[in-house]
């Protein structure tokens, strides 16, 4: 469903009328079947776009812009965690934060799906290392930093039903984004 979906925001960005889907492919391992990010071919030829995709469950989500913007998306559920998980991937600051938010699940949902979609926008390492991102909230807004370094990206949240919260880090362009 997740290709699917992404083929459809591919043909919509590019304004093609490309029939059948298969046209277009989205990779994501490189030509030594090691996972990257995901990369747009049309007719095997790979397509100056860039594309993230995230999915859980049965909701699908896919972002897609031209070469010269980044983005990054991410789907996380909204629910509370463990004291554990707190104290293994939030920093204390980011501690303090959950435990004086009126809406500590959201707070949290925020946390890691701002961290996941800026690495995935910023595409500062290959692997996503959760440790070395912080995220600072207030209200509906975040920064992000990677090791202490402000990441530049525009954030916006979008809170699906009431259990899910899609993160779009940005460089504030135009997005062509859909879900499913």
């Amino acid at each position: 469903m997740a290709r699917w979906l992404g083929k459809q925001a591919v043909r919509s960005f590019l304004a093609y009328s490309l029939e059948p889907y298969n046209q277009i492919e989205i990779l994501s391992e490189d030509p030594a079947a090691i996972t990257s990010r995901p990369v747009v071919c049309i007719d095997d030829i790979p397509i100056d776009l860039n594309i993230s995709i995230t999915h859980l469950d049965q909701t699908v989500a896919v972002a897609v812009t031209d070469s010269q913007c980044r983005v990054g998306i991410d789907l996380v559920r909204i629910q509370p965690i463990t004291p554990g998980f707190a104290e293994v991937w939030l920093t204390e600051n980011e501690q303090h934060q959950l435990h004086t938010s009126n809406n500590p699940a959201l707070n949290a949902a925020m946390n890691w799906s701002t961290r996941e979609a800026t690495f995935k926008a910023t595409e500062i390492e290959n692997e996503f290392r959760p440790a070395r991102w912080s995220v600072v909230l207030a209200d509906n807004h975040a920064d992000c930093f990677y090791r202490g370094q402000q990441q530049s990206v525009q954030l916006n949240f979008y809170q699906i039903h009431d259990e899910l919260l899609l993160t779009v880090a940005s460089d504030g362009t135009d997005i062509v984004l859909r879900t499913l």
